[in-house]
């Protein structure tokens, strides 16, 4: 059978056609042949960047800020005139980004409080202590009202240890505690746990909060035993074992029975685990390899932003073990540290 031959007409349409057509096919391929793609960023991060920082529309602004990537807007989720101070970190802001945990400060006392970030005012009074009072280590639980914070009482009516002499050694500018003595209970550092209906704070002992399990009834803390987790209806105790490593990035509950908390170092290898409340054991869902200075989660995807650059990898837990997501292009202040994501 013979093959009919194509007019030069057609084959110049055939090579019009392919010229057009490969290009096309490339890049529907190109995440899975070459990587991961560039997806578009939902929702805004909030932001807290010591030095001034003007967005793409125009905006200047430092210390914290919102920013919202698709838009290039930049803007304070605050008032300054509401005069309440933000220690900005990732349990600062509730989950939806709504509220904010800060300190009104006077002569006479400083008080820990919520403020709603629409109303620009304080619609909660969480804790009320004497001046020279500090609050650290704010954490809001994902799925209730509750928050813990560590309540460092002021130094400043501090007796003289029982041998009569200064707790403090004074060297210069530098004050250290003396060798071999503690200071008094009631000037000990303690966490401290409530919610946000009136109730009265709860006193949890020594340690750093990290998070709160998905109902808000248990908390992880750090202190000088390890990880445990702390009841805070009968404030009973157990070790968490599992997860090496000290410095936490980030953190996110998944759903109602699973936590998800990534631990280790930001210029080394990382690794995400699951936290399983009831047996109070963790296990790894796979490690974070590249070097990253940020971490957040969003929408349940673990997201990581590379040193002086703007792109930020994905991360998604699939059949318990660690997938690479999509990335995104994020353009963020020299300087900027990541808080968390709203949507």
């Amino acid at each position: 059978m013979n093959t009919p031959m194509l007019s030069k007409g057609q084959r110049i349409v055939l090579i019009v056609a392919f010229v057009i057509v490969a290009p096309l096919a490339v890049l529907a391929l190109w995440p899975g042949l070459f990587g991961q793609s560039m997806a578009k960023f939902p929702g805004s991060l909030l932001i807290e960047s010591p030095v001034s920082w003007t967005a793409p529309s125009g905006e200047s602004i430092s210390g914290l800020m919102l920013y919202t990537p698709e838009e290039g807007s930049v803007s304070s989720p605050f008032a300054p005139n509401l005069g309440v101070l933000f220690a900005p970190g990732p349990g600062t802001f509730s989950a939806d980004g709504e509220e904010a945990l800060g300190t009104e400060m006077t002569p006479s006392s400083t008080t820990l409080v919520a403020v709603s970030r629409r109303a620009q005012a304080v619609d909660h009074t969480i804790d009320v202590a004497p001046a020279g009072t500090a609050f650290a280590g704010l954490l809001w639980a994902s799925g209730s009202d509750k928050v813990a914070y560590i309540k460092i009482p002021s130094l400043h009516n501090l007796p003289l240890a029982p041998d009569g002499k200064p707790y403090f050694v004074t060297n210069g500018a530098t004050s250290t505690l003396r060798a071999g003595i503690s200071l008094p209970d009631a000037f000990q550092p303690s966490v401290y746990a409530t919610s946000l209906d009136g109730s009265a704070p709860v006193s949890l002992g020594q340690g750093r909060p990290i998070m709160f399990s998905p109902d808000g009834s248990q908390i992880l803390m750090l202190d000088s035993k390890g990880l445990e987790v702390v009841d805070l209806a009968n404030g009973s105790r157990s070790s968490l074992s599992g997860i090496s490593g000290t410095d936490f990035a980030a953190y996110f509950v998944a759903d109602s029975a699973d936590s998800v908390i990534l631990a280790g170092k930001a210029d080394a290898s990382s690794t995400l685990y699951h936290i399983d409340w009831q047996s109070g054991t963790a296990s790894p869902a796979g490690n974070v390899s590249e070097t990253f200075t940020n971490a957040f989660f969003m929408n349940g995807e673990l997201v990581t932003m590379e040193p002086q650059s703007s792109t930020a990898h994905s991360y998604v837990v699939k059949n318990g073990a660690l997938a690479k997501g999509p990335a995104y292009t994020l353009a963020l202040p020299p300087q900027g540290t990541v808080i968390g994501w709203i949507p």
